[in-house]
């Protein structure tokens, strides 16, 4: 009994391997060679190669575990400061750039930087890594969309602190020149309210989001994720 229940753990393991195998080869990622998506997203964003590899790894991680609709990637660069346009859109087909804006922090995230992440209700503090975007719906901010984080103990507390993207009167360009920097949120990916509706229109019901801070240069998760990846 002990040796059959071996056999089924290591056939189980291979199984979920050849899955992710197949999820890789028809994967956007591989449609024009993997370095060419690294090094034509970097190029189109002016993002680091280091930073679009661990998105790329982040977009890899969550066609592992779970269902996306669309091949479109959106990186939000936490390492800028607030007053520069850190969220970007890419179409992982063509490797263009779609959209690129304002995105605001948690409150207790930080001032101009963004310096604090947390996946604990009430921190007001943004969280990173690895995201599914869902649907729509009309709440205080107008309309917004659901997000619910994939990594364990690193977002995955999103969808239940009520995360989401909505607009905000404080990520303008008035704001900016009042204050030198974007208001904050209470965690929410917040931007501008010219630029909500077709956020939404190009990411909502299963897209991928990748917020990225230093610290998810030490994400074991999309280490694992990567090594899946050409090198």
């Amino acid at each position: 009994m002990k040796k059959k229940n071996v056999l089924i753990v290591f056939m189980r393991r291979i199984y979920i391997r050849i899955v992710i195998l197949l999820i890789s080869a028809i994967s956007p990622l591989y449609a024009f060679g993997y370095q060419n998506h690294v090094e034509n997203i970097s190029k189109n964003t002016h993002l680091s190669e280091k930073i679009v590899r661990l998105a790329l790894s982040g977009y890899q991680y969550a066609t592992a575990h779970t269902r996306i609709n669309k091949s479109v990637l959106t990186i939000v660069d936490y390492s800028q400061p607030s007053f520069a346009k850190r969220l970007y859109v890419i179409d992982l087909q063509t490797d263009k750039v779609l959209l690129n804006t304002w995105v605001a922090h948690g409150h207790n995230t930080g001032d101009l930087s963004s310096v604090h992440f947390s996946n604990s209700p009430r921190s007001k503090e943004s969280s990173v890594g690895v995201f599914i975007t869902e649907g729509t719906y009309y709440g205080h901010h107008g309309k917004s969309m659901v997000l619910n984080g994939l990594e364990k103990n690193i977002n995955d507390n999103a969808k239940s602190r009520r995360l989401v993207v909505h607009s905000a009167w404080y990520v303008s360009a008035s704001f900016l020149r009042a204050t030198g920097r974007m208001g904050r949120s209470f965690g929410c990916l917040a931007v501008n309210s010219g630029e909500i509706e077709r956020l939404i229109n190009l990411t909502k019901n299963g897209s991928v989001i990748f917020s990225y801070a230093p610290q998810e240069d030490h994400d074991h998760i999309l280490a694992q994720a990567g090594n899946s990846l050409p090198s």
